[in-house]
């Protein structure tokens, strides 16, 4: 089986999710106990009711604004929410096609694409690759350069 990208399999002109996913949730909030994000921050947005909503909305013309691609971000996937839900609400499909989407609409610099494109393209699927840069990760850290790095604060934005 050969590798694919999110756009191959979610399609190259990414929608965000379907609206018949989208209309499948009465916001009952079952899913609330199930998904940790929620337990844990206790944010309404971020639960799959509240990230459902927000997906609705960016479906509904609103724009994809950085607080919308916080919440999806925040989200684990886990898919906890599909076990509680007694609508059969896709969540795992449709968070997938509202992350493909938030890529295809990410303005990226000529430099963060070539370093995705290396670290996804080349990097993760090589075993060598992987082991070249965790013995360099290592040699970093044990020379000392780290520390110095870290005291004179270089890599702070």
């Amino acid at each position: 089986m050969g590798a694919s990208s999110l756009f191959e399999v979610v399609g190259a002109t990414a929608t965000g999710p379907a609206q018949a996913d989208l209309d499948k949730c009465v916001h009952c909030g079952l899913c609330l106990n199930a998904c940790p994000t929620y337990r844990e921050l206790g944010v309404e947005m971020d639960s799959p009711r509240g990230r459902i909503y927000q997906m609705n909305q960016v479906a509904n013309g609103a724009p994809i604004t950085r607080s919308y691609r916080r919440h999806l971000d925040l989200c684990l996937a886990c898919r906890g929410c599909e076990t509680a839900c007694p609508s059969g609400v896709p969540y795992g499909r449709m968070i997938e096609a509202a992350r493909a989407l938030l890529e295809h609409a990410a303005q990226r610099s000529l430099w963060q694409r070539a370093i995705k494109k290396l670290l996804l393209d080349k990097l993760i699927p090589s075993p060598t690759g992987l082991q070249i840069a965790g013995a360099a990760l290592y040699a970093y850290e044990m020379s000392g350069i780290q520390t110095l790095v870290r005291v004179t604060g270089i890599l702070k934005p």
